[in-house]
């Protein structure tokens, strides 16, 4: 190798000739690092005075047409990303030095550090951090896989964290130049379109990895398969290694590369997921789920089970490890289904029911004239017993005691059949507009959003109650724990019946399922659904109940009797303030089991679309603008 093509050579050469002023617009100022596909500088562009990140690929790559189609991509990659989480891509180009035309990429300049770094000088993170890094790092890769694009080598080297000026931080995703440009789904029109990309060489295949030698300081292409050339290598760690591997590969980096990625297979979105799973576990444990040396690292992602993270760090909980640890399944079909819903079950595992009722008490306390609203005319029904109870009270006098048997008779079931109706028109009214606030809080909330979406699921809803009502009152007159159990599975009923589009028998199924992913937080709002209307019922009707049960514990004795007046009574309407609460809770409930399974809340965000609310001029051209940009057709941006 003659001195001139040495890289060594050309990186000087860079730093002192070609790298003064860029292509007539950039002016280089400070080298920030360096890579085998080139290095970054920080510059300024002149005309706009802004402080820019340029990456130049390496002399000696650009005269390799095939390094230059890799790096044309990843420009277009990025550039046809556009989301708060993922580094603004602003220019591309080639620039003209003495020896031949140099690519380069201008980004905008991040201050911050990398996560890498964080990890090296904390170890392992609170879980509170984590969550929140893998969330925004999940919406830009959730992006880019819409765009049809798969990253291939995320890592903590490429998350950026940058201050936001606020006392947080906003986490970027960088380095999309190792992007598979990944067949997309038109569901509008259910058709698929293949994108094309750069014809690879003969000499360099989608199995290939670069790796920088220590010893020369040189580039060396090597492939991925060849054990004898890596079969040598010594074992390594997290940091020697990953500044090894900072140069990158084809096929992502060896401590975070799928299982399909070592094998050299054709890759989808799920070999994201499986990195982002490597991620969460060194974020949680302070370690990567596998070490050694290369060839070893990468037959321990095929083959080997990583330790379980509570083995490395017991406090992390065992709902958040079983979930990281689904990311790590070697059969990608086990793993999420999407780097949102990952993200998703990670936050609902990581908040418990303390959160959940926090939450509902702050929403209820923000938007209580809402909620008011929608509880006041459902206590209508109760307020018409209410008048009855004050009337039978002044005739008492001119009946006798069967008339009178009757009348407190009728007076009581119509109190609990009022009861009943208000609960349930409240429960469902209230899960749209939860549900709303969740999804789309600046849109005005109106009582007509729970009327329409009512409306149009009355009757699913109205069945699945009833026969929810008659399960609990059967099970609770055999034996209250049944009752009890037939409440705690099917708790999410309503919230099912108004939000998807099930059968009744569909609509019971799906609620046991999704009781089933949270049963603490189920059993606790539960408890709470009946234990606030007992407290009024306790103010309002003097009752007693008497049970007595035999040797073999089955139900000997059963009875209660109760008196109540239109006085006592008033003090039901006290549930118009506790009904909303409860609705609430559950309505919260039904959407964290749904993130607990990793699912995406699209339907229920297209289902206020399908029912066409009222919206602001301002939100319908955000709502117009943000279908434009976020349905890039893959196959007209791409080569």
């Amino acid at each position: 190798m003659s001195p001139r093509s040495s890289p060594l050579y050309n990186r000087s050469f860079l730093r002192t000739n070609l790298m003064e002023l860029l292509d007539g617009k950039y002016q280089i100022e400070q080298l920030l690092g360096e890579g085998g596909m080139g290095s970054v500088y920080r510059a300024t562009h002149l005309g706009t005075k802004r402080t820019v990140a340029v990456k130049v690929i390496s002399s000696q790559l650009s005269a390799n047409h095939e390094f230059v189609a890799r790096f044309q991509r990843e420009a277009e990659a990025a550039g046809r990303l556009r989301h708060p989480n993922v580094v603004d891509v602003t220019d591309f180009g080639f620039a003209q030095t003495a020896n031949g035309p140099v690519a380069y990429l201008v980004m905008e300049y991040l201050d911050g550090c990398s996560l890498a770094e964080i990890v090296k000088e904390e170890g392992i993170l609170p879980t509170s951090w984590v969550v929140d890094i893998l969330e925004q790092v999940c919406a830009a890769v959730e992006t880019a896989h819409r765009a049809g694009i798969i990253h291939r080598d995320l890592k903590p080297d490429n998350i950026w964290l940058e201050p936001n000026g606020r006392g947080g931080y906003t986490v970027k995703v960088l380095d999309f130049g190792l992007v598979k440009l990944a067949e997309r789904v038109d569901h509008g029109q259910q058709h698929r379109t293949r994108t094309s990309a750069p014809r690879l060489s003969p000499n360099i295949t989608e199995a290939e990895t670069f790796i920088r030698s220590e010893a020369e300081d040189q580039t060396q292409i090597l492939p991925a398969r060849t054990s004898e050339l890596l079969g040598s290598t010594q074992p390594a760690t997290n940091t020697n290694y990953e500044n090894l591997t900072r140069v990158g590969s084809v096929m992502g980096t060896p401590f975070y590369m799928s299982p399909e990625q070592c094998r050299g297979e054709v890759l989808d979105a799920r070999s994201d997921i499986y990195s982002l799973g490597v991620i969460s576990y060194r974020l949680l444990t302070g370690r990567t789920p596998f070490s050694g040396a290369i060839t070893e690292l990468m037959e321990q992602h095929k083959t080997s089970e990583p330790t379980p993270i509570r083995k490395q760090n017991r406090k992390v909980s065992k709902k958040l490890a079983a979930i990281v640890m689904s990311a790590l399944a070697k059969d990608p079909a086990d793993r999420p289904r999407s780097a949102a819903g990952f993200a998703s079950a990670l936050r609902s595992a990581w908040e418990g029911p303390g959160h959940l009722l926090r939450h509902a008490f702050a929403l209820y306390s923000e938007h209580f004239p809402t909620f008011f609203k929608i509880a006041l005319p459902a206590y209508i029904p109760l307020l018409i017993v209410l008048g009855f109870t004050i009337l039978s009270g002044r005739m008492v006098e001119q009946m006798d005691q069967i008339a009178m048997l009757k009348v407190a008779i009728a007076l009581f079931v119509g109190m609990i059949a009022s009861l009943l109706f208000a609960f349930f028109v409240i429960t469902a009214a209230t899960v749209p507009v939860v549900v709303q606030l969740t999804l789309a809080p600046l849109r005005p909330v109106r009582v007509r959003t729970a009327i329409t979406a009512l409306r149009r699921r009355w009757r699913v809803f109205l069945i699945t109650s009833v026969i929810v009502m008659l399960m609990i009152l059967t099970g609770s007159v055999l034996f209250i724990l049944p009752g009890l159990v037939v409440a705690i599975l099917f708790a999410l009923y309503a919230p099912v019946a108004i939000m998807e589009n099930h059968g009744v028998m569909e609509t019971l199924r799906r609620s046991k399922s999704l009781s089933r992913r949270a049963v603490l937080t189920v059993l606790i709002t539960t408890l709470l659904q009946f234990v606030l209307p007992a407290l009024v019922w306790r103010a309002s009707v003097i009752s007693h109940f008497e049970l007595q049960l035999g040797p073999d514990w089955a139900p000997k004795q059963f009875g209660f009797n109760f008196a109540m007046s239109g006085t006592s009574m008033a003090y039901q309407l006290l549930n118009v303030f506790v009904t909303p609460l409860s609705a609430i809770m559950v309505s919260l409930l039904y959407l964290k089991t749904r993130k607990a399974g990793g699912e995406s809340l699209e339907d229920a965000s297209e289902k206020f679309e399908a029912i066409d609310l009222p919206r602001s001029k301002w939100q319908a051209r955000m709502r117009s603008r943000s279908r434009t940009t976020g349905n890039i057709d893959v196959s007209t941006t791409s080569r």
